[in-house]
Parts: structure tokens; C-alpha cells; sequence
């Protein structure tokens, strides 16, 4: 499996992680509600992942709930990362990792409060769920910042699947939407973690901030449409605490 096919991100991964048909149900309820007037409601549009609410004028704040409560409902947004989800199977196996990540603002470093991260990585063995394990889906899922910038995982220590450090690969979105819209990622690189952590044989704690290029909520329209921008390459700028 190359590199690439195993870093393609969110976009490339949401019909592993939450089968076609679903995604398609999901983007089809969404798109209907970008193409909503400003002044539309959801009169009965109730379906297991969201409940009914009215647009914002830009429409953004319905819609990310409406991404967040299917997230939720397919699974994806989770905090435990170890085991697999909807009809995927297996879970990882290792000690418990405890991982913390801060997410500030790369002008005056203030938290970042709503801001989505897609982490994977591999396995204690190197191997990558979905690419190298296809009926797994174990060490992936989205996580929203709360209104400190933190996000909260409990995973397990990577492997080495190269010749590089261990480390966890994401994906950081201003809100639920424009991740799943196509829209590019407004930061993405990985995290580097220390080879003794990864080799302990105990429960561990990693704490990481990340600082991020700051963005506006973008519109739907205006996430639709920058999705079609082509991506500038981002490097992150991590600090341990």
C-alpha cells in the first residue's frame, strides 16, 4: 500500500468508514440544505441523526449541527479510537494512550474553540486500518474542539510502518461541514510522538498544541465553492507540553 493511499484523509476515507449509501443519504440531505433559501426550515426532515431547527442567515450553524449529528450517528465522531465501527470489525490492540491536543489561532495563539480534527494512524504492528486491515476501521475518528481548543482521544501508541519516528496523521476543518463538503483542510500534517512512549508497556498521557492558520466559519456556498480551490501545502507547528 502507498503513502498516499493510505494518507488520502477524511474525504477520501468516509465511504470506509461509513458505507457509500450512507454518505450519499447524508450529502444529499446536506446539499438540499445549502440549497435552501436563507429564510428555509426544516419542517419534517427528522431522521435518526439530527432533529429540525432553522437556518442562520448564511445557513452554517444548521448545517454543522446537522454534519455533527451524523457524524455522531455513523460513529465517526467518538473519543475511544481503539475498537471499529458500523459494519467494520476488530479493535486495535496495546496499552491505553491518553491523547490531549489544543488547537489555537496561529495570530495571537487564543484557543479555537469548534474546530474539527480527523486523527488516524497505525497500528502497534504498522499497519493501517481500511488500507492494510480492510475490514477494520479501528484508529480513526473526528474530534471537535470545546471552547478551551481541546480534544481528547484514547488510542494506543503507533507503530513504525517506515523508516520515520512514530507518529499520527490529521486533518483540521474550521467546523463539521467543510469536512465532509470537499472543502480542503485548512491545516494538515502529523504528530511526531517520542519512540519511548510508543515502546512503554503501560498506560500513557501525551499532550500536543497545535497552531493553526485562523479562518472564518465559512458559508456553505463558500465552502462549497473553495473545495473546488486546489489545496496550498500547510506544515504544522507543534509544541509538546
Amino acid at each position: 500500500m502507498t503513502e498516499p493511499a493510505r494518507n488520502r484523509g477524511l474525504a477520501g476515507d468516509l465511504p470506509d468508514l461509513i458505507g457509500r449509501s450512507r454518505l450519499l443519504d447524508i450529502m444529499s440531505r446536506l446539499g438540499a440544505a445549502v440549497l435552501a433559501s436563507p429564510a428555509a426550515t426544516f419542517e419534517c426532515a427528522t431522521t435518526p441523526w439530527h432533529t429540525t431547527g432553522a437556518l442562520r442567515d448564511d445557513g452554517h450553524d444548521t448545517l454543522n449541527d446537522l454534519t455533527v449529528a451524523a457524524l455522531t450517528g455513523g460513529g465517526i465522531i467518538r473519543r475511544d479510537l481503539r475498537p471499529s465501527f458500523g459494519n467494520r470489525n476488530g479493535k486495535a490492540s496495546g496499552p491505553p494512550l491518553s491523547l490531549e491536543i489544543t488547537l489555537v489561532s496561529d495570530r495571537d495563539r487564543t484557543p479555537l474553540p469548534g474546530h474539527v480534527i480527523y486523527l488516524w494512524h497505525c497500528d502497534a504492528a504498522g499497519r493501517y486500518s481500511i488500507h492494510d486491515v480492510p475490514d477494520a476501521n479501528w484508529l480513526r475518528g473526528v474530534g471537535i474542539a470545546d471552547n478551551n481548543g481541546r480534544i481528547r482521544f484514547t488510542t494506543i501508541p503507533p507503530g513504525r510502518h517506515d523508516a520515520g519516528p512514530p507518529h499520527m496523521h490529521f486533518e483540521i476543518f474550521p467546523s463539521a461541514f467543510p469536512a465532509i463538503s470537499g472543502a480542503p483542510s485548512i491545516h494538515t500534517d502529523r504528530i511526531t510522538l517520542p519512540p519511548a512512549l510508543c515502546q512503554s508497556a503501560g498506560a500513557t498521557t501525551f499532550h500536543t498544541e497545535l497552531t493553526v492558520p485562523a479562518v472564518r466559519h465559512m458559508p456553505p456556498t463558500a465552502a462549497a465553492a473553495a473545495a473546488t480551490q486546489p489545496q496550498a501545502p500547510s506544515h504544522a507547528a507543534l509544541k509538546s507540553r
